[in-house]
């Protein structure tokens, strides 16, 4: 377990603690990540990293998984053609 000294600075009208290093090189920490913060029953302070959206992707479904088991009334719709894509779009 790696254990690290932080002091509480101030960092505008909020407070902050810088994360060493060794720490955000053993998490795999990278400028950008988002994390939630809990603080539990004994005041610890618990940082969870939130994932990116592609590492769920294998997990994810198709409309027709989404749908398979619909029994509800049928519905028609129309097909808007929205141009082509132009970033990182899954059309």
């Amino acid at each position: 377990m790696l254990k690290e000294h932080l002091r509480v600075k101030s960092w505008g009208n909020s407070k902050a603690m810088r994360i060493p290093n060794s720490v955000a090189k053993q998490i795999d920490i990278h400028l950008e990540d988002e994390f939630t913060v809990e603080v539990d029953e004994k005041n610890r302070i618990i940082l969870t990293k939130i994932l990116p959206i592609e590492a769920s992707e294998p997990n994810e479904l198709t409309v027709a998984e989404l749908f398979s088991e619909y029994n509800g009334e049928s519905f028609t719709t129309e097909i808007q053609n929205l141009g082509e894509a132009r970033g990182n779009e899954k059309w």
